[in-house]
This record gives C-alpha cells, structure tokens and sequence, in this order.
C-alpha cells in the first residue's frame, strides 16, 4: 500500500518499438481501461514511459482490478504479443544511446527486460517530489487525468510529432495559467524551466546555448498565449482537453493551498512543511514542473524537446506581455 493510502496494482509493460508502444496504448490500454471503468472495477489509472530495463510502459491500476493481479498480468502479456516487432532493440545498443535522467550510471549492473514481458514490479510513489503523504493523493488524481489526457492526444496525432508539440505548447502555457499568474510570471517560470533541462546533456548545453540567439516568435504563438490567458477565468474555461488540464491543475493547487494552511505541505526541495509565502511559490512551482515532465513523458516527448518548447514558451509570454489582446482591447498581463 502507498503513502496514499491507495493499493495500486503496477505492471511493466517491456515493448521494444515507439510507434509499437503507441499503438498498444490506444488499440489495448485505452479500451480496457474504459471496460474496466464501466464494470466498476477501476478507481483510477495511470501509466508513464521509462527506459529502466528496457524501454516500457508502467501501468498502475486502483480498483477492484489492482486484486486480480495475476489475470491482469496474463491479459497485457497477451495483449501485448501483436505489439513485437522482429528486430528489437539490444541491451547494449539501448543502453549505449540513453542518457539516464542525465545521470551516470553502469548500463552492466542494470536489468534488461525481453520485449512483450510484462513484469509486476512494485510502485514506489515520489513522496517528497509531490509534497509529502498528506499530498501525494492529489497529485495521483492528476496522473489519472494526465493519463487520459495523453492517451487521447497520442491517438489524434499517431505519426505526426509536430502537431503534438504544438499541442504541448498549449497545455504547459494552460498549466501555469491555471494559478493564475501573470504572463510575465509564466515566462520566468519557463525561463527557468528550460534552464533546468539545459543541464540534463551535452546535446540539450549545446543546443540551448543557439536557442538564446534572437527568433522571432510565430504569430501563432503568441494567439495561442492569449486566447489560453482570456480563457484561464474559471467561468470562460470549456470543454476542450486544454481546459479539462487547467481545471486538474487548478484542483490540485487548490488542495495543495488547503495543505499548506494546515502544515501538511512538504516542501520538494527540503523536505520540511512550509511555512511561508515564498517556500510555498517554490513548492507549487516544483510540483508542477514535475507534472509538466510527466505529461510530456506520457507523450513521448523527450526532456530535449520539452526545453525546446520550454525556450519557445519562454519568448512567447515575453512577447505577449507586450501585444495588446484584440479580444479585449487589454494587454495580456
């Protein structure tokens, strides 16, 4: 049982090939998850990408369905039998080409999983990095959000990369949005952002140092800020998957809110409660950032791209903050 108090079935799921990986999550995942939903039998779901043993994807289930662990194992390995392809990846090759969440570490003292396993391997929630036990319930909530999120965008833009971005843009403008801050607050956020993951390898060093030369941001960008900024008023926000994540957010900040007056928040970067205005920006701030990591994650978007979009982000705002919005005749600030 976790911190949460919410016993979580997990499975590994080892596939060797992306586009495979994909097409198992909209042709196999999303259909089970809404028959289980509609048997009764799934409280809430959610899965991630990781490359820990081979490339795979974890599935964490809650429910009446975390009980028949080992009918669930046999369904998804069977499931995921069409998923092969004929030439996968090799320990070595893989393990060679990765970058270990930027950190060192010796590929010879790690597992390697065949693909079409499907391994029962235990869930271990990140407590401190989504602000204690007391916290780590609103956060799974939006991990199951996420995940429906993702699996949605990943079926409407299967093959098609470009657009996913661009969808991505939109939903880490919408989720600092959420907090309502101003425009000139989110581009800082990004600023910082993208500093973060310039740190994470040499490619993303390099390729930050050419992203600080002056571009001019796409018209369309800039559109996008503001419409997401006229839109961020809870009463204005509709139906649509960028507004369905605002709302996740801005429930998830609210309860880290109602945390924080009653000394239940932990900061990510100490450990300890918070205690103060400023400890609590950088804690709502850190939380985020990690849901941000975990959707573009659920996407197959690489921390590379992430600080791309982070960069570009970044230079939107800043432009936006100095364009009046037609709609409203007022400055997007």
């Amino acid at each position: 049982m976790t911190a949460s108090h919410t016993p979580w079935l997990s499975l590994h799921v080892f596939l060797s090939d992306v586009p495979q990986t994909e097409r198992f999550l909209d042709e196999q995942i999303a259909p089970l998850v809404k028959r289980w939903r509609g048997e009764g039998t799934l409280a809430r779901w959610f899965f991630i990408r990781y490359w820990e043993g081979g490339p795979h994807v974890r599935v964490r289930l809650s429910g009446l369905v975390a009980s028949q662990a080992e009918e669930v194992r046999n369904l998804l390995g069977e499931r995921a039998q069409g998923y092969l392809v004929a030439d996968p990846v090799s320990r070595e090759v893989y393990y060679r080409a990765h970058q270990f969440d930027g950190h060192p570490v010796d590929h010879r003292q790690l597992a390697w999983y065949e693909q079409g396993s499907v391994e029962p391997i235990e869930y271990e929630p990140e407590i401190q990095r989504y602000g204690g036990h007391a916290a780590l319930a609103a956060s799974e909530k939006l991990f199951c959000e996420s995940s429906d999120i993702a699996i949605t965008l990943v079926r409407q833009t299967m093959g098609d990369m470009p657009r996913r971005l661009s969808l991505s843009f939109g939903l880490m403008a919408a989720t600092i949005l959420a907090t309502r801050v101003s425009v000139e607050a989110m581009a800082g956020f990004f600023r910082n952002y993208a500093a973060f993951w310039a740190n994470h390898s040499t490619l993303n060093a390099t390729l930050a140092g050419r992203l600080k030369q002056d571009h001019p941001v796409p018209p369309q960008q800039i559109e996008t800020l503001q419409r997401l900024v006229r839109q961020s008023n809870r009463a204005e926000r509709t139906q649509d998957l960028h507004h369905a994540w605002m709302n996740g957010v801005t429930a998830l900040v609210d309860e880290l809110a109602a945390l924080r007056a009653k000394g239940e928040l932990i900061s990510p970067f100490t450990g300890k409660p918070v205690l103060d205005d400023t400890a609590y920006g950088f804690a709502v701030q850190n939380i985020l950032s990690s849901h941000i990591h975990m959707l573009n994650n659920r996407l197959g978007i690489v921390p590379t791209a992430e600080m791309v979009l982070a960069a570009a982000l970044h230079r939107a705002a800043m432009a936006a903050s100095r364009v009046p919005n037609h709609a409203t005749g007022a400055y997007a600030a």
